[in-house]
Formats: C-alpha cells, sequence, structure tokens
C-alpha cells in the first residue's frame, strides 16, 4: 500500500470487479433524439496540459443501489469544486475494462483510490500513467471500458 504524501492517508489499487465515475463535459456526451445520452466520445478522457492522471471517483466506495452510488459520487465531484450542468453526464468505467485496454495497447495503466485529507471526495480516485496521445486508447475506454453514461439530469 503507498500513501499520499500530501496527506499521510493510503493509496490503493481498485479492485478490477468495481468502477470509477469520470465527469464528462456536455458536448463530449454522444446523444440522439431516441435514445437521450449513450455514450462519449473519447476526447472524454483526454487529460488537460496541466494534468498528470485523469481523475474519476471510486463508485462502490459509496453505499446504496447503483443510482444512489451515482448520486452521491455526483455530489462528491461538486463538493471538490466542479460545476455540474444538467446537461453534463457521468462515465461509469469498469476498472478491470481499463486495465485491459491499457494491456490492449502495451500500457500498464493504474486505477488508483487516492483520498487525501484535504479533498472532500472520499472516494477520488485516478487513473494513472494513461499517455496523452494514444487515441486508440482513448477510443477503448469510450467504447468498452465505459459501461453506462448517465446525464446529470436523470440523476
Amino acid at each position: 500500500m503507498l500513501l499520499n504524501v500530501g496527506s499521510l492517508m493510503p493509496v490503493s489499487n481498485i479492485p478490477h470487479t468495481d468502477h470509477v465515475v469520470h465527469h464528462v463535459k456536455p458536448s463530449l456526451l454522444k446523444r440522439d433524439e431516441e435514445r437521450g445520452v449513450y455514450g462519449c466520445f473519447p476526447d472524454a478522457f483526454k487529460m488537460r496540459d496541466d494534468e498528470n492522471e485523469l481523475s474519476a471517483s471510486w463508485l462502490e466506495h459509496f453505499s446504496g443501489n447503483r443510482q444512489e452510488q451515482l448520486q452521491k459520487s455526483a455530489l462528491a465531484i461538486e463538493a471538490c469544486g466542479l460545476t455540474l450542468k444538467p446537461s453534463s453526464g457521468l462515465a461509469v468505467l469498469n476498472v478491470g475494462a481499463i486495465h485491459a485496454a491499457g494491456e490492449q495497447c502495451s500500457v500498464k495503466v493504474r486505477v488508483l483510490h487516492e483520498p487525501a485529507s484535504n479533498n472532500p471526495n472520499p472516494a477520488y480516485s485516478t487513473i494513472r500513467q494513461l499517455p496523452r496521445d494514444n487515441l486508440e486508447l482513448l477510443g477503448l475506454l469510450a467504447s468498452v471500458a465505459c459501461v453506462e453514461t448517465v446525464e446529470i439530469k436523470k440523476l
């Protein structure tokens, strides 16, 4: 087990059977009139230039059924200062599928629970060692690892 040096809290791997939730801005959601939101574009998982990891929230860290876990995840993400618009989405990714996508692209990604005393999200997680320029991997995250995409207004 690693320690989050900034807060001296343990960092741990998230089980492959579990899921992480990543905020997706409205322009990166796939939608149509008939189905509504049905996925997201690969760019939803592209890190900004100032980022070294992709932020997420560990879904199963929260108690309750799937709907309650998604609602708690959204509240935790907002508590970190991110404004969630009703038209924004949450992409739910299976951790095992994230690892498999990385392996398929010869990349060893890590999906970690990284709680910090100064972070109001107790389920804060990261996807680390994700290359910025691997479009194939971003595509696999969007098409295979992402098992569900939910629009905020539907929570």
